[in-house]
């Protein structure tokens, strides 16, 4: 990744995130508008399209 920037991801259910650091493992990811949230928030009207679930089992 250029400049050494790190991607930072609390979603501890995506594929690509490292639970022990937070950090996403991705070089890039590809951020899309939320079509289904009336609410303008940026949490509501951002999402991260490179998300893949990771079924963890306990």
């Amino acid at each position: 990744m250029e400049n050494d920037q790190k991607i930072d991801c609390n979603v501890d259910s995506c594929m690509h995130n490292d639970i022990n650091t937070c950090t996403c493992k991705l070089e890039r990811i590809h951020v899309c508008p939320c079509k289904m949230s009336p609410e303008k928030s940026a949490e509501a009207m951002t999402a991260c399209s490179m998300y893949h679930y990771l079924r963890r089992f306990k």
